[in-house]
């Protein structure tokens, strides 16, 4: 019996000890809020631009030289109690204050040349036109921040031409799961193409073929804070050997000639043709001849607008016009049987003045409608020619004196006349005007 009350006073003790033991060791918690949230409260960049010349291979096998843009961003994280810190990065850094704590990452920018083959049906190249891409290469994490490495495809195309000029670029985000901010990156603020140059036409045979080709150069600035970066580009352009490519063109007729006109709609048609003689690979020399037709117009409002005057003026002779450009645009079709059409818009700002009162200042309008064209066969695009301003005048003519109207007020009228000389006529026209006035 003494042995049983014994190991009974052990095994309580012993319980009593783990009990102690546990609520000593791991006492019962409140509910955990969780991280309190961070606040942004600084960022900025750095305009310490650190530049190093970075080669690679092309697909032609030459080296090509880029440009490799580096500098720093950076962010001030405020921490709340209980929080996470933001930590130190492989490729970012974190400094601890007293107000914050400044997460800093270095970012790259790089500027490829270019150096490809491109496959031409014709040797003809247009004006320049760009356009611009983006994609994306990647991204990587480092802590709380993520860098996504993008791309700007700047493309040119002359037509039946283009080849693109890469520009990297990265972006850094930072997130820690209750505040989420793009940190300060430069952006490309300026591109400016440069000319094309266009090297001879030169045979080569490649396993018993001949290919025909030129050897093309092209740059384009770009301006990066503050700072311009020349990007070259050389572009072999080659015709496929079984194409029929133009080799030689050249134009050796145009003109235009007036078609119809009417005097009371002051519009017109006009015929514009091309004469185009073009020397082919395989076909040989031929001769091709391409008209269309083409409007232009003058319009003016056609109601009388009448301007309110402070005083019933005696002398009626003094009123005066100028003119001025106040908007141009265009509108062009997609190519119909080869052949596009651009309607170009350019309207005309009339003011009205008086010699007597410097207070009087009226505007109408006027709108001159002239058409042009592009012809495509497929290889090379040739601007039809088109018809020009020469001259535009306008004047002023007093019609009627001081009339009395039903509600008392008196009003007198005007016309103002237009003329606008073109290349093949001069069109006229005239449109009402009046000042109106009413007796206190």
């Amino acid at each position: 019996m003494k042995t049983i009350k014994f190991w009974a006073t052990v095994a309580a003790s012993a319980l009593l000890l783990l009990v102690m033991f546990t609520s000593c060791d791991d006492p019962i918690d409140p509910v955990d809020p969780g991280p309190s949230k961070t606040e942004i409260v600084d960022k900025g960049i750095s305009n310490q631009i650190s530049s190093q010349q970075i080669s690679g291979t092309t697909e032609n096998g030459n080296t090509v030289i880029g440009t490799e843009l580096s500098y720093e961003s950076w962010i001030k994280v405020r921490t709340g109690t209980g929080a996470k810190k933001a930590p130190a990065y492989v490729s970012t850094r974190a400094a601890s204050g007293d107000d914050g704590d400044v997460v800093t990452v270095l970012l790259k920018d790089v500027f490829h040349n270019t150096d490809t083959t491109v496959y031409v049906n014709s040797f003809e190249f247009g004006k320049p036109q760009a356009s611009v891409s983006y994609r994306v290469n990647g991204t990587r994490r480092d802590g709380f921040v993520t860098i996504t490495d993008s791309v700007m495809v700047y493309t040119v195309d002359f037509g039946n031409m283009s080849f693109n000029y890469l520009l990297e670029y990265e972006v850094a985000v930072y997130d820690d799961g209750t505040t989420r901010e793009v940190m300060p990156y430069h952006k490309i603020e300026r591109i400016t193409l440069g000319e094309l140059e266009v090297g001879p036409l030169k045979n080569e045979t490649q396993d018993g073929t001949t290919y025909f080709q030129r050897q093309c150069k092209h740059t384009i600035s770009v301006v990066f804070n503050g700072e311009s970066y020349t990007l070259k580009a050389n572009v072999n352009a080659q015709a496929e050997p079984s194409s029929d490519v133009v080799v030689q063109s050249e134009i050796v007729d145009s003109g235009y000639e007036l078609v119809s006109y009417d005097e009371e709609k002051t519009e017109g048609v006009y015929k514009s043709w091309l004469e185009i003689r073009e020397t082919w690979s395989l076909s040989g020399e031929s001769t091709t001849k391409k008209e269309c037709f083409l409007t232009f117009s003058l319009s003016t409002p056609n109601t009388t607008a009448y301007y309110t005057v402070s005083e019933k003026y005696s002398e009626l002779d003094d009123f005066f016009t100028q003119d001025y450009v106040d908007e141009e645009r265009s509108t062009t079709t997609e190519f119909i049987d080869n052949i596009s059409t651009t309607t170009n818009q350019t309207d005309y700002g009339i003011v009205i003045k008086k010699n007597s009162d410097d207070k009087v200042k009226f505007t109408c309008f006027a709108t001159i409608v002239i058409q042009s064209a592009k012809y495509n066969n497929g290889r090379a695009v040739y601007d039809f020619p088109a018809i020009k301003i020469l001259n535009f005048t306008t004047g002023i003519t007093n019609t009627s004196d001081w009339a009395p109207e039903d509600d008392g007020s008196f009003r007198a009228n005007f016309k103002v006349s237009i003329s606008v000389q073109n290349e093949l006529i001069t069109q006229t026209r005239e449109t009402p005007w009046g000042i109106s006035y009413a007796p206190k």
